[in-house]
């Protein structure tokens, strides 16, 4: 909107009013909103002076309790975009005004002649929402600046001079060529472009919404899916030249019928309102601006479908230049005759903060979420936890880009420690400041590695959040198995067949498993090669023990002090039946003194000692002559509980069996064993400290000499 014409009273602006800071002041013209008799507050700001005067703004918009204002304040002689943050809850102070973009260029005032394109360009500012604005140059590139988010410019090169943009938010932006609605990506491929057909069009979210094939009616495309909906049939009759979308409500208009209306998607109904020009829409209400009359009238319709609607004069005597409705939020900024912007909260009862769009890498280095939401939270808090439900980590705080967060975990826990790699969940939760306290948001899952801050867990010496197994051949081939995907195994050969392969966990502290070997002379040596690196013969090693020919079982341990950070190892002495515990100690040579579990163990098969209970010891699970397994729970110590029944009458026909570590990456340690036949068989963990029923997961097993 253009502000030439008007004329700026300096002297009773910098009486009232700071440069460049902001005041709240009692609209004496105002009428009091729907939801109070109070007169209205106004936060006045102004973007600056130039001669002495104050300098109007040329451009605006709203949108995530973020105000972008264009202009050439402070003697600039180029148009620049600035940028205030507004306080989330209260009045909507202003904060500091930051430069956003030092040479902005829309072409607004269009130099262009009557007739010609530019003439016709339309230079509006479209808020985002997530901190960004959206907007069009006269050649048909579409752009995104504004905020710190990454990407901070975007520009979207398929678009045409006689192209028109029609509605964005958050990273999507509507395009309409003359025969098609066009949806660019501001954080995709630039080169990218979907259609969906119809106009006129309106983005909320991941969704666009689009007037249906018949009058009355409206369809959806669902951007990410790229799917089409059937038509919605609002029972108007007449064909929509505009729609606005706002969470829960629609709004359509038919101008040439002089009808309009809202749309509620939680009833069903319609809400029959005036045909007005010029009105934008909010979370529950309406504003536009009659200028013959000058005033801005606002209409609630919160209420819903079937609820009579309440319509109330906004303000009086404004606006006089360039306004919007922060249809993320629930303020309103106008532009007074002075050149003054007044920022003003709404009062209609705005829903609960919702989840819009949102992306979360799992990928290659930390893990970050990315969420933007229906209007700004005053606070957030990101909880992370293991499958159990112990709390691993929480991150809170304030920083947003408008009405989004963005944050992300490490990898390490409560005490700054790296955490140990596999399956997660997080918990968004959001305060939206209206004393009604924190509320959870959304959750998801999430995967742990050592590229995003983890270190290995048990059995899983490449920290990738899978439990592996070693096998070995008659012909001294060693190999390590990541049995839920087929990519990463590697072998080695050269090996003595009577060398005991053990995966003991990180014993040097550098996030990756470590594999622990006894030689046939009963030496024990380390071997760390790094995450996902083979073990050869030649690997450099480090001796971290002798005598241990007597043990007839060697196992690994998870965590018996229950911080999750030193595997430790299980042993059996063959000729005594005792059962020995040796604590691991991250960054020395060796393991600590044993610990005497118990004796009379010659009987049983020692599975291992994993954490099937959650509770960060490791819990010692044994097969008995009779095909019993059982589990004793750990205490820290090398001491145990009395004995719990997991599975009855198990592992006949079978040759190995063993705690392989979380194999299939749900959190939970898993059962492998290898039947006499050749099959590879799982029992699938479980929250309850046990094991599932007994699946298939390969076959022809039977050429390796041994599994461990």
């Amino acid at each position: 909107m253009k502000n030439s014409g008007h004329r700026i009273r300096s002297a009773l602006v910098a009486a009232t009013v700071l440069a460049l800071g902001a005041s709240v002041v009692s609209a004496g013209n105002a009428v009091a909103g729907p939801g109070g008799a109070r007169a209205a507050e106004d936060v006045v700001i102004t973007l600056g002076t130039r001669d002495g005067a104050v300098v109007p703004p040329e451009g605006l918009t709203l949108s995530g309790g973020r105000l972008h204002v264009t202009g050439r304040p402070d003697d600039a002689g180029r148009r620049s975009l600035y940028e205030y943050d507004l306080a989330v809850t209260g009045v909507p102070t202003a904060g500091p005004r930051r430069l956003a973009v030092d040479d902005f260029w829309n072409a607004y005032p269009c130099p262009g002649e009557p007739g010609s394109s530019c003439s016709e360009f339309d230079a509006r500012l479209w808020g985002l929402g997530d901190g960004r604005i959206a907007y069009q140059d006269p050649s048909g590139v579409h752009r995104s600046v504004g905020g710190t988010r990454a990407p901070k410019q975007r520009d979207l090169q398929w678009g045409h001079d006689e192209d028109r943009l029609t509605s964005a938010a958050g990273r999507y932006i509507a395009v309409y060529d003359g025969f098609h609605t066009r949806v660019g990506d501001l954080d995709g491929d630039p080169e990218a472009q979907y259609i969906a057909e119809g106009r006129p069009a309106s983005v909320w979210g991941t969704t666009v919404w689009v007037r249906g094939e018949r009058p009355g009616t409206v369809k959806s495309f669902e951007i990410k899916s790229r799917t089409e909906s059937a038509d919605l049939d609002l029972g108007t009759g007449c064909t929509a030249e505009e729609l606005q979308v706002v969470g829960r409500w629609l709004y359509w208009r038919c101008p040439s019928v002089a009808r309009a209306g809202v749309w509620d998607f939680a009833t069903g109904r319609n809400i029959a309102v005036p045909s007005q020009d010029g009105v934008r829409m909010g979370d529950g209400f309406l504003v536009w601006h009659e200028p013959a009359v000058s005033r801005m009238e606002l209409l609630d319709f919160h209420r819903g479908g079937g609820f009579p609607y309440v319509e109330k004069t906004f303000v009086s005597g404004v606006p006089a230049g360039p306004w919007d409705v922060d249809r993320f939020g629930g303020h309103v900024a106008f532009t007074d005759t002075d050149g003054r912007i007044h920022l003003r909260s709404v009062t209609v009862p705005r829903r609960p903060v919702a989840v819009t769009d949102s992306s979360v890498d799992n990928g290659w280095g930390p893990w970050e979420g990315d969420w933007r939401l229906s209007r700004p939270a005053a606070s957030w808090t990101l909880t992370v936890k293991d499958p159990y439900g112990n709390l691993v980590k929480e991150i809170r705080g304030r920083t947003r880009e408008g009405a989004s967060v963005q944050t992300g975990w490490d990898g390490s826990d409560a005490d700054g420690v790296p955490a140990a790699s596999g399956a997660y969940t997080w918990t968004l939760g959001v305060d939206s400041g209206d004393g009604t306290g924190e509320r959870e948001l959304t959750s998801g899952a999430l995967t742990l590695t050592r590229e995003g801050g983890g270190r290995s867990a048990f059995r899983d010496t490449d920290a990738d959040g899978y439990g592996e197994m070693f096998s070995m051949t008659s012909a001294g081939k060693l190999a390590l198995h990541h049995l839920s995907r087929d990519n990463g195994s590697w072998t080695s050969t050269g090996w003595d067949t009577r060398t005991r392969f053990v995966s003991a966990g990180d014993l040097t502290g550098d996030g990756c498993g470590d594999v622990v070997a006894r030689t046939p002379d009963g030496d024990l040596w380390r071997y760390a090669p790094g995450c996902g690196s083979p073990v050869t013969p030649t690997t450099p090693r480090t001796l971290v023990g002798a005598g241990w020919a007597g043990f007839d079982v060697i196992v690994p341990a998870a965590d018996d002090d229950g911080q999750f950070r030193t595997p430790d190892l299980i042993a059996r002495q063959a000729s005594t039946g005792r059962l020995y515990l040796y604590p691991g100690h991250v960054g020395v040579t060796g393991y600590g003194r044993p610990v005497l579990i118990g004796s009379g163990w010659n009987g049983c098969t020692i599975l291992g000692a994993a954490d099937l209970t959650g509770d960060g010891f490791g819990d010692l699970v044994a097969r008995d002559s009779g095909g019993e397994v059982w589990r004793y729970d750990g205490l820290g110590g090398g001491r145990f509980l009395p004995r719990k029944l997991l599975l009855s009458d198990w592992g006949a026909g079978r040759r190995e069996m063993f705690v392989a570590g979380d194999v299939t990456r749900d959190g939970y340690p898993d059962l492998v064993s290898r039947h006499a036949d050749g099959r590879l068989l799982l029992n699938k963990g479980n929250a309850a400290g046990s094991f599932g029923a007994t699946v298939r997961i390969g076959t022809g097993w039977g050429a390796y000499t041994r599994l461990y």
